[in-house]
């Protein structure tokens, strides 16, 4: 990979050393969105430590999502990992959620702690500047993300309305290398549909079981839109062919997708 032209004096340590904060914070995302749910169950109901949950998991996200950036206008590289899951599904009293939350937290802490030490071993002043190249395509996926996020909430939601309960897995890092727009809107495509396939099967499930509910559920608050959605990524790729790489990308990133 040849280097980055930002980079100057961004020590290889320091750049695993923001990759592995990352990771951690999509990690206590994970958890606090675990957390968070068991709160909102039925036969716990505790809306206070539910709100409180919801919250810290989006901000460990943000955090993630900032260290990113930070990588980004460094000229490091960001390499994900399999997110594990949770190591509990059953959270018990909020005592006993908050004793694992002060764990979780000293961790994330400490390794913050590690991560300012190799700044400092390395003389590297830039601390906290967040920037991004190609700013429509970079709008584009975060929206995406974000709603995505968004619906594993609204699932999340419904599980624990219809008296069912939430069993989360280890999350995957992705497998694709992205070189360019079209190639990332060809990645995104491909896994829309995987998504929407999935929810095809869910409502088939429900058809079965005659549970109208959520066949109706799903139907108006998913499945319309995933089609519609499929439909502006295949057309983004459709007009990023047309225009090409370089200028062309460029000119369609600033003149459509920042729209």
């Amino acid at each position: 990979m040849a280097l980055s032209l930002p980079r100057q004096n961004y020590h290889s340590e320091s750049e695993a050393g923001v990759n592995k904060q990352i990771n951690l914070n999509y990690y206590a995302s994970y958890v606090y969105h675990s957390l968070a749910w068991h709160f909102d169950r039925d036969d716990v109901a505790l809306k206070g430590f539910h709100e409180f949950f919801k919250e810290a998991s989006g901000e460990k996200r943000e955090h993630a999502c900032k260290l990113m950036k930070f990588q980004n206008q460094r000229g490091g590289r960001v390499v994900l990992q399999d997110i594990k899951k949770p190591d509990l599904d059953e959270w018990g009293d909020g005592a006993n959620a908050m004793k694992a939350v002060l764990a979780l937290e000293k961790n994330v802490n400490q390794a913050w702690l590690d991560l300012h030490k190799i700044a400092q071993s390395h003389v590297d002043p830039e601390a906290w500047h967040f920037d991004d190249d190609l700013k429509g395509f970079f709008k584009f996926f975060k929206e995406a993300s974000d709603e995505k996020r968004n619906h594993a909430g609204k699932l999340s939601h419904y599980q624990n309305t219809r008296g069912g309960r939430i069993v989360l897995k280890d999350i995957k890092a992705p497998d694709f290398k992205l070189s360019n727009g079209l190639n990332a809107m060809e990645a995104a495509l491909g896994l829309e549909r995987i998504l929407n396939q999935s929810w095809l099967d869910a409502h088939k499930t429900a058809t079965k079981f005659e549970d109208a509910e959520m066949k109706n559920w799903i139907e108006t608050e998913f499945l319309h839109h995933e089609v519609a959605f499929i439909k502006t990524i295949c057309d983004h790729i459709t007009n990023s062919k047309r225009v090409g790489p370089g200028l062309g990308e460029y000119l369609f990133d600033k003149e459509t997708l920042q729209e």
